[in-house]
Order: C-alpha cells, then structure tokens, then sequence
C-alpha cells in the first residue's frame, strides 16, 4: 500500500473512526500522516484535543486488527483508519495560555444596570479583563441580547479590538458565527467567561425596562445565560472558565447557586486577578508590568463575601439578647426561645473571641440555670472566674453595660 502511487486527483474511499464513532469519506491517492490528521480533524472537529498524543491506526488485513501506522505510509486503496488517544482522560488542570484562550463577554448592557447585582462592579472587573485581553493578544467575543430593545454593551466597557461583537436573542452565547470564530482560532482550548445572565421574565408595567408594549421580555439571571453558555463549550469539549467577581445576577441566591452547579459539572470558578496572572505566568513575560498595573489595586469584591461583623452589629446583638433574656425571666416565652438565645450567643461568643473560635457546647439546662427569677444566672455577673466555672463560658455581659442596656424602653 504504501509503494503505490497515483494521480493526486483521483479519490480513495477511507472510513474515518474516532472513539465510538466511524464516518466514511475520501482522500486523494498517496496523501500521508499530515493529510490523513488534518481529514480527522475536518470531519471530528473540537471532538478531538489536539493538545493531547494520538496514535494514527489503520486496519491490517494480514493481522485482522488495527496496527499502528508505519513510517511512509500513504493511501493507495481503500482502508480504515482510526485515531486512538494516546492517553487517558485525566481531571483538567486549569491552566490558561493566550495563545488556547478565548474571552466570552456576555450581556453586559446598559437596561440591565437597575436590576443586576453589584452591576457596577461587574463592570469594573469586566474592564480590567478586556484590558489585559488587549495586552497579552487574547481573542474576545462579545454578546448582546436584543440589542435593539435592550441597548449596547455599556459604554465603560471599551471593546475596542474585539473579534466578534454580536446580537442575540438565545440565551446561550453558543451560536453558529462563535462556532465559526472558535473553528478559526487555531489551538483554542479554554474560554473565559464573564458577564450577566437574561431569562424571560412577565411584567404587566409596559414601559419596565424595554420601553416597549410587550409583556415578555428579558432580566438579567446568573443561572441562565452563563450557565447555557458553559454547559454549551463543555459540550463541544472546551475547558471553561468563570470569572466569579466579573459574574452576576438579578438574585444572588440564584447567582451563588448557579456558580456551585457550574463547579460540580466541570467549569473553573475563578477570579480576574488569578486569570490574568496565569495568562502572563512569569514575572519575566514581556507584558508583565502592564498587566500588574491593571491588578495593583484589588478587584472589587462584588458581593461574593459576606459583611464583616462590626463592633456596632456586636453590641446590637448584646442588647437583642439582653431583651430576649428579660423575656424569658417574666414567663412569657416558650423553651425554643431560649434555644434561638443560645444559637444567637453562640454567635456573639465566635465573633468576640480573638481567635474567632466557636462557643462551648452546652444545653439551655446547664445554661440557663436558675430559679424562675434566676434565669441569667451564669450569663450575668462581676467575677469572670466564678461564672466560667459555673457554666464553662465566659459572660457576655458586665455589670456596666447592664445598667446601660436597663435604660432601653423601645421594644426590638
């Protein structure tokens, strides 16, 4: 077979397979290893990780098994081919390079500024992003939905050099001319993802967002555009990253939810500043500086942590359970009161200790022991030494702040 040579014009029938598939086709007479890869990869397309060793086989009649490819060989007669990775799957490691790497800026439009989360954070993190895709080289595609009802990408985005900025009406960013974009970006493997998520929403106010008569029309969702676009790129075999801070929605539960599923299912939740780190790699990269000028300020946080507690949130607390206290001294209250009031101390315990530790484990018996007038007692005192032994904890309160907390009147 491989000593046979032909005219370059005429066609041999060759079948294709490729893990659980086989698909017959074509190739001239006398085409070779090259040929042969790059007709796999026409017919398989992203199917295939071409940063992974693949063995090149075809179907040996004289041993009735597939044999690896010799050297020299060319197609001279009809035969089977098959491509075999040479590895096994392994878990994905993250690891982004701008010459593989695609960004995905999805949705960020102006009518959706009321109604998103920390939109203008998300603006800010989206900024620094298209900033350093400028720098280091990295393609950017760039969704909006319906603009015509629903406006432009926001003006203090500058899409300036983008590969692709394009209307939508679906909500995934996966559409036929980002298939195109991705098929001609050679070696593409990775996708950042950043932006807002629309879902279809009923409103009977018609001029709410659209300014038009219709009834139906879009919001902004972390759970539904981002989400579609990733489950979409992991389909067609893309590593996908998020970008949590540059990430959001009209709900923040639906927001975090969305985030925890995407985690589950594959896609990298990550952060600006982590992206852009990984796309330079070495302190000695060319672009460097520049990109350490677009981080040397810390990203905004966009609500992804919580509220610190603050002396003030303390010492509204104290005197919340001051009340319940009193509360429960008159008879008045019921035993899974005094349940809330040692969940709620537990709490104040953590937050005042400075080591943050948890409170001790204790029951509202041993707790909250004492005569029916005497409910406090181990709570309250003047000798920290005497109480700890008495309950095990610390008081709360000091004899000071009870006759300042006395004077309350105003039920909480």
């Amino acid at each position: 077979m491989a000593d046979t040579h032909s005219s370059n014009n005429q066609q041999v029938p060759v079948l294709f397979s490729f893990s659980v598939s086989s698909r017959p086709s074509s190739v001239p007479v006398g085409s070779g290893y090259e040929v042969l890869i790059q007709k796999f990869l026409s017919i398989y397309g992203c199917q295939i990780d071409v940063h992974r060793k693949l063995v090149l086989q075809y179907f040996s009649e004289e041993w009735g098994q597939y044999i690896d490819l010799p050297k020299g060989f060319v197609v001279s007669e009809k035969c089977r081919l098959r491509l075999v990775p040479l590895q096994m799957d392994i878990t994905t490691l993250g690891n982004l390079s701008p010459a593989s790497t695609v960004f995905f800026c999805c949705d960020m439009q102006e009518r959706f500024r009321p109604a998103i989360k920390y939109f203008g954070d998300i603006i800010s993190v989206g900024q620094r992003l298209l900033q350093g895709a400028r720098i280091l080289g990295v393609p950017v595609v760039v969704s909006e939905q319906y603009p015509k009802g629903l406006g432009s990408t926001v003006q203090e985005l500058d899409l300036t050099g983008a590969k692709l900025v394009f209307p939508k009406t679906k909500f995934s960013m996966v559409l036929p001319e980002v298939e195109a974009v991705l098929a001609e970006t050679p070696g593409v493997r990775s996708v950042v993802l950043f932006g807002v998520e629309v879902s279809p929403v009923v409103s009977d106010n018609p001029n709410w967002l659209t300014g038009d008569s219709k009834r139906v029309f879009c919001l902004l969702q972390t759970h539904v555009c981002i989400q579609q676009t990733a489950l979409d790129l992991i389909g067609r075999g893309f590593e996908v990253h998020i970008v949590a801070d540059a990430t959001s929605s009209r709900s923040m539960m639906d927001r975090m939810f969305a985030l925890e599923r995407l985690a589950h299912i594959g896609t990298i939740i990550t952060t600006s500043e982590a992206v852009l780190l990984q796309l330079v790699a070495d302190k000695e990269h060319p672009k460097f500086k520049e990109i350490q000028n677009i981080i040397k300020a810390s990203a905004p946080e966009s609500g992804l942590l919580s509220k610190p507690v603050t002396e003030t949130d303390l010492s509204q607390s104290k005197t919340q359970l001051w009340l319940l206290l009193q509360a429960i001294e008159s008879g008045r209250e019921e035993a899974f009161v005094q349940h809330f009031i040692l969940r709620l101390l537990g709490q104040i315990w953590a937050v005042s200790r400075s080591d943050g530790g948890p409170a001790p484990r204790h029951d509202h018996n041993t707790f909250l022991k004492g005569q029916p007038h005497q409910p406090c007692e181990g709570l309250i005192g003047t000798d920290p030494q005497q109480t700890r032994l008495h309950t095990g904890v610390t008081p709360i309160f000091n004899q000071m702040e009870l006759d300042k907390y006395s004077q309350c009147s105003d039920p909480i």
